[in-house]
């Protein structure tokens, strides 16, 4: 349960990131 929940919590976060990154326009 634990390695999952980790793998999908850093799956959104770069999710975030990379959109975060695309609004900026980098």
């Amino acid at each position: 349960m634990g390695e999952r929940v980790a793998v999908i919590g850093a799956g959104i976060v770069g999710l975030a990131c990379a959109a975060e990154l695309q609004r900026r326009g980098h």
